[in-house]
């Protein structure tokens, strides 16, 4: 077993480092940090290779917030990473933050109704008010991001000498910051990720999968139910289905890629949404389920 120390892994190892790992007579238990914005052909190497575990820094489902946190990347983006983590059974490490200044609670209603959909999914380790961390954004724009207050986490004050200047030192701080929602503002978010969690825990394990044939996709649904609930697309629905299965698409894309009108495209999407069989979000759309295994 080793653990990465790199704050996220070289490019370059995919080429370099990976083939030399996953070809070798060895078993590897790897862990490392790694961004968010991993293609399924990347994780899939990674899961060759003996990357067994992945801290991506995902933080949050909804890209309003993302955008907040200038991550850089979408919320259906962070949801497809957990997809094809899953499938190469790669372990996620990942939390759920909030405490942004600009937040409105929308962004985490919608998140909140997100998760119940996602239970096949790894769920996060917790949910919680974003630390201050020395050199972060948070930390160094006091522009974007004014404070109240801020001063060194009070742990500090047991290691170091009190002629030490702690303020210079610190990496954690304590701290307030303007235009951010209350504490109680979170507590639907809270009650979603405990039943996501609690999903993990019972005896069976809550799946979505699809088994696919030319023309016919089969959904076998068991996230909520130990007997699995089958839902059966054909025709432009299953198109629109496999269309979805790799990133997230626009209605009008997925209409060029099949060839079919837009309304029409717009109407299944809705429908399979309503199934539960897709996410949608900022005119994004994405399929949920899993490929059965061979």
């Amino acid at each position: 077993h080793f653990e990465a120390v790199d704050n996220i892994i070289d490019r370059g190892y995919r080429e370099a480092l990976l083939p030399k790992l996953s070809a070798r007579d060895a078993t590897y238990d790897i862990f490392y940090e790694v961004k968010s914005n991993l293609k399924p052909d990347e994780i899939r190497d990674m899961a060759a290779a003996g990357i067994k575990t992945i801290q991506p820094g995902i933080e949050s489902l909804s890209t309003p917030v993302l955008k907040l946190m200038r991550k850089g990347v979408r919320g259906l983006d962070n949801v497809n990473l957990l997809r094809w983590s899953a499938y190469y059974g790669v372990a996620v490490s990942w939390n759920i933050l909030w405490g942004f200044p600009g937040e409105k609670t929308e962004y985490y209603e919608d998140q909140a109704a997100l998760f119940r959909h996602l239970h096949h999914l790894q769920p996060p380790s917790a949910g919680l008010r974003v630390w201050l961390e020395r050199y972060s954004p948070l930390f160094k724009d006091e522009a974007s991001f004014p404070k109240t207050c801020r001063k060194p986490e009070r742990s500090l004050d047991f290691i170091v000498p009190a002629r030490l200047d702690k303020e210079a030192i610190a990496y954690f701080f304590e701290y307030e910051l303007e235009n951010t929602l209350a504490d109680s503002d979170f507590g639907g978010m809270a009650e979603a990720i405990g039943v996501w969690k609690e999903a993990w825990m019972r005896e069976w394990r809550p799946q979505l999968r699809y088994f696919s044939s030319p023309g016919v996709v089969t959904v076998e649904d068991s996230r909520h139910a130990p007997e699995p609930r089958l839902t059966r697309l054909t025709g432009r629905d299953a198109s629109i289905f496999q269309a979805l299965l790799e990133k997230p698409l626009s209605a009008g894309r997925v209409a060029e890629l099949i060839d079919e009108p837009l309304q029409r495209v717009e109407r299944s999407l809705r429908l399979l949404s309503h199934e539960g069989l897709i996410a949608s979000e900022g005119g994004l759309h994405l399929s949920l389920p899993l490929p059965a295994r061979r």
